[in-house]
């Protein structure tokens, strides 16, 4: 396996790695109860070892699970602003206050928003999809360094 990967490609692989193995629990979980729960979210484990091997078809999958994640934010973004409420605020068991829902679920979305955008751009660069085009067997090409113009400095004349 290729050991100097970008750490972001690293972040995005163990993140799902951990949501893959997040839901084999709890399908284990719920079989010890006598429920049958199938939640294909264990495929996540699958894609992010598919990332760490460099498998550009795991790469492909796994920008189409962000766009449905996304797809499914903003549905439920919407759902939540018009639903009406508070959402109790507790402070060592003591109920302090009510946040309005929408407040609370407009945070929650603009930073899992961010996140998705983030690893939607790691995952197109052309950097990591090239990457991805080599396979994992040959050491990634040094990346180009950029030197603009106010960098440069010529040599001072006596």
């Amino acid at each position: 396996m290729l050991t100097n990967r970008p750490i972001a490609l690293s972040l995005i692989a163990a993140a799902f790695i951990f949501q893959g193995i997040e839901a084999i629990v709890g399908m284990i979980g719920s079989f010890s109860f006598g429920k049958v729960n199938i939640n294909l979210m264990f495929l996540l484990l699958f894609a992010g070892i598919g990332l760490l091997r460099l498998s550009d078809g795991w790469r492909k999958f796994t920008l189409a699970c962000l766009g449905l994640i996304a797809v499914a934010m903003a549905g439920m973004a919407v759902f939540e602003v018009f639903r009406p409420g508070k959402i109790p605020v507790t402070w060592f068991g003591t109920v302090t206050s009510g946040a309005p829902r929408h407040m609370l679920f407009a945070t929650i979305w603009i930073i899992a928003g961010i996140v998705l955008w983030w690893a939607y751009r790691t995952l197109t660069h052309p950097a990591i999809v090239a990457l991805f085009k080599k396979g994992p067997n040959q050491p990634p090409e040094p990346t180009p360094i950029s030197v603009t113009p106010s960098a440069v400095q010529e040599p001072r004349q006596p």
